[in-house]
């Protein structure tokens, strides 16, 4: 394929229509964003926005004897005749540029550009391969300012000077430069090449654009020829040749081109203005190593689109499109409405000054001038204005159908790529990084691919797993799989891994970088002593059965994994850093600035910060289930839990802060509704003996939207009585609330739990403390089993058959509580 000229043309002369094939679909959308950025500067002769043409050899040979006979033996300007005398079909291409280089003046041309205002009748007009839309934006933005030209706008009412006066375009404003091709070297492939261009004029292709013009021309050649095409050194050889891009990460677009599903898939997310704009490589080849596990996140993308959307699709602009992604799903029609039908009272009485619903600048300085429409009535409301550059290619009709689906679909999401970005490094990374290791804890042997090899390329995790872990892992002896034995690998695996993902995405741990580095820099066992690793053990065991190899056989036995289990916050790591850095009153004291104090200070800063979160949020927490989840709009400035995920969130860093507590001989009532908090404290005063009653019910229960509860005056005492008792204010008997009934002197059955789940982890986790913290913390230690001891004795005297076992425990505790006393008084 052969570059044989490049001019610089009027527009007009190009003929968009293929003689083979057809062009694609105008996108009107398309044209808009073109204009505004022609509107902005027209870029007409950058080699980036070049349009491409073609010409057959013998049409370009009649085309240079048409130019030399238009010029005499000594063209203008030049002091010797360029043709030396040759006959005008020997005139070479360079005698024609700088013959019509001497003749024409333009602004911004640069020595050898070919400059034509018209084309010879007796030719063929040349043919536009890429670049219709360009040519019609430019058409349509002169149109306008011809127009403009003719009927200047009245001048201002307000007495200021009106615009300057349009000036009507001139032939060359319709000029841009051109690649012109010799059609009779084309193949099918050039041609694809050729016509997938579609950049934007001012900006460089996205990711999107430039993968649909990938797919478009390698899709375009046999399959025996792609299958050729699919390795690093012939793909990037192939893409420099033929589309002119030379890549270092060539490997991202060969696992796109390898992967039947995610090759179909990224072609139709790419198709959408949406995705042309969003799509980048980065993140689509970390999707492709986890396969399948994100096909349901783009059928998320697409239903919304057919839901929404649905043939109007390719008219909403990118732009309009993350506009509706930034709306609070459930979209309200609070917001719906101003959003989409603003009203000039609306402007005037605040209603658009939400972050959402504010009118561009434009509309906003001066008069306020919103765009009319059709009339259009709902709930009883007929609306005559529009949102201004707002789905401004659709039609009042369109616009309003549009208006509809939305209201009726309030709880239909549509995820960003920015969000599948966040997703990719929250969640997928750590997913595939758990994989890792669970493959490794059934093959010790095993090993990811390492970068440089070609089977990273064609790597898939639900591939490792279906063979590593389900099929080739061998039981222990009476073991069996978690699946039945004639159930298809492939599926259960991917069952496996969507789990994993699952948990990943709901344990807030796995986003707790202290945590993290903290257990990475343990050794490989040690990690299990963390809920959310040991989750992912019985997870794999769940599916696999039995079959861990290695230093992990030991958990082959779950009740191994559950003796091991201790908690953990990030309070005492971060106070520690902080403090072993840069607090002169530990870092002036040699004694103090150790690693054995500094452990010692970790773990009882530990119980400050429970104590801290324990108090504060389920204060927080009561306060919600008074008040009830805020509104959408007042959500982040509201001052208690905003919706029930945060809820799910804050009830299981509760339930962490409790755990912590009792491990050191506090008795957190946690599913206590009116707890007194005041003893939460490290002010001593507030440690005294209470007798307050109780009522269960706080760990199971869920607030309420906050319009459903307003004037609950018996949810309102309760509060007043939490906050008062936090502050240590004496209540009288009436400030009861009525509802209470009576309940145990224990939490409920959930805070057993609780305290027996603690009692394991703190007597597993004693073997692994060092020898330095264990000295400093013997007392504290000594007193936090006596609590622990006789809150099993409470435990096991509720229980039917409990028989003894709580009386056995006190004893146990007075014991433990004795000789905790005497080593003090040694020490004394």
């Amino acid at each position: 394929m052969k570059l044989i000229i490049i001019i610089i043309i009027d527009v007009r002369l190009l003929n968009p229509q293929w003689p083979k094939g057809k062009n694609r679909e105008i996108n009107p959308a398309h044209i808009e964003k073109l204009r505004n950025s022609l509107a902005s500067g027209v870029r007409r002769l950058d080699a980036e926005t070049r349009m491409k043409a073609d010409i057959t050899r013998n049409d370009f040979k009649l085309f240079l004897k048409h130019m030399a006979s238009q010029y005499s033996a000594s063209p203008p300007a030049a002091v010797v005749p360029l043709h030396k005398g040759k006959p005008v079909v020997q005139w070479t291409t360079q005698v024609i540029e700088e013959i019509m280089r001497n003749t024409v003046g333009l602004k911004d041309a640069q020595p050898n550009d070919v400059i034509l205002f018209d084309w010879p009748s007796d030719i063929p007009n040349l043919t536009l391969d890429a670049g219709q839309h360009r040519k019609l934006a430019l058409e349509s933005l002169l149109v306008d300012q011809a127009a403009a030209a003719v009927n200047p706008p009245p001048p201002p009412d307000d007495g200021t000077s009106p615009p300057p006066p349009v000036k009507a375009p001139t032939d060359e404003d319709y000029l841009w430069a051109v690649d012109i091709y010799a059609s009779d070297d084309f193949n099918m492939e050039m041609w694809m090449a050729l016509r997938s261009n579609r950049r934007e004029v001012q900006n460089p292709d996205a990711d999107g654009v430039f993968l649909i013009r990938i797919l478009e021309v390698f899709e375009a050649k046999s399959l025996a020829e792609q299958k050729k095409l699919l390795t690093s050194s012939k793909l990037k050889e192939w893409l420099s040749q033929m589309l002119g891009i030379d890549l270092t990460w060539v490997h991202r677009i060969l696992s796109i081109l390898k992967h039947t599903g995610f090759k179909r898939l990224f072609k139709q997310y790419c198709s959408t203005p949406y995705g042309a704009l969003h799509f980048n490589f980065t993140t689509a080849d970390k999707m492709v190593k986890l396969d399948q596990i994100w096909f349901r996140h783009f059928e998320e993308f697409f239903t919304f689109e057919r839901t929404i959307f649905g043939d109007l699709s390719s008219k909403v602009t990118g732009a309009d499109w993350s506009e509706l992604m930034t709306l609070p799903v459930p979209r309200e029609h609070s917001i719906l409405r101003p959003l989409s039908f603003p009203t000039n009272d609306d402007y005037m009485n605040g209603a658009l000054n939400h972050n959402l619903l504010r009118l561009p600048t434009a509309y906003t300085d001066g008069n306020l001038t919103l765009p009319q429409m059709k009339p259009f009535t709902k709930r009883g409301a007929t609306y005559q204005t529009r949102r201004p550059d707002f789905f401004r290619t659709l039609s009042d009709d369109e616009y309003c159908h549009l208006f509809e689906n939305l209201w009726n679909h309030p709880d239909l999401k549509c995820p960003s790529w920015q969000t599948w970005t966040m997703i990719a490094k929250d969640v997928a990374e750590p997913t595939a990084k758990v994989l890792k290791h669970m493959t490794y804890w059934f093959d010790p042997e095993w090993k990811y691919p390492e970068a440089a090899k070609k089977t990273l390329q064609s790597f898939s995790w639900r591939n490792e797993v279906q063979t590593v872990i389900l099929e080739d892992s061998t039981l222990t002896a009476g073991g069996v799989r978690g699946y039945e034995p004639n159930a298809d690998t492939s599926q259960v695996a991917e069952r496996l891994i969507n789990e994993v993902w699952d948990e990943v995405e709901e344990e807030p741990l796995w986003r707790d970088a202290e945590l993290t580095k903290a257990v990475s820099e343990k050794s490989n066992l040690k990690r299990f002593k963390y809920r959310h690793w040991a989750k992912m053990v019985k997870i794999a065991l769940s599916y696999a059965g039995p079959a861990l190899a290695g230093k992990m056989v030991v958990y082959n036995d779950l009740s191994k994994l559950q003796e091991n289990l201790v908690n953990w916050t990030a309070w005492g790591h971060l106070s520690a850093q902080v403090n072993w850095a840069q607090n002169p009153m530990v870092r002036g004291v040699r004694v103090l600035n150790t690693d054995s104090m500094k452990r010692s200070f970790t773990s009882e800063a530990n119980v400050l910060g429970a104590l801290w979160g324990y108090r504060t949020l389920k204060q927080i927490m009561l306060e919600t289930l008074e008040k009830g989840f805020p509104s959408q709009v007042t959500r982040s400035k509201a001052s208690v839990i905003s919706d029930e995920e945060e809820w799910k969130t804050a009830m299981d860093h509760l339930h962490q802060y409790a755990l912590i507590l009792h491990t050191n001989g506090w008795n957190p009532e946690l599913d206590n509704m009116i707890e007194d908090l005041s003893p939460y404290h490290m002010n001593i005063n507030n440690h005294q003996e209470r007798t307050a009653e109780t009522r269960p019910g706080f760990t199971t229960a869920i607030p309420k939207s906050a319009d459903l509860i307003k004037g609950d005056k018996g949810s309102q005492i309760l509060l007043k009585k939490v906050q008062a008792q936090s502050l240590g204010i004496p209540q009288s008997s009436s400030s009861t609330p009525s509802q209470s009934g009576p309940a145990p002197s224990q939490s409920g059955p959930q805070n057993n739990a609780v305290i027996n789940n603690n009692a394991q982890s703190e007597e597993s986790d004693d073997n692994d403390v060092s020898d330095d913290n264990h000295g400093a913390g013997k007392g504290g230690q000594g007193a936090g089993k006596a609590g622990r001891g006789s809150a099993k004795a409470g435990q096991g005297g509720s229980n039917a058959g409990g028989g003894d076992g709580g009386e056995k425990s006190k004893k146990r505790a007075r014991k433990e509580t004795k000789g905790a006393a005497s080593k003090r008084r040694k020490s004394n």
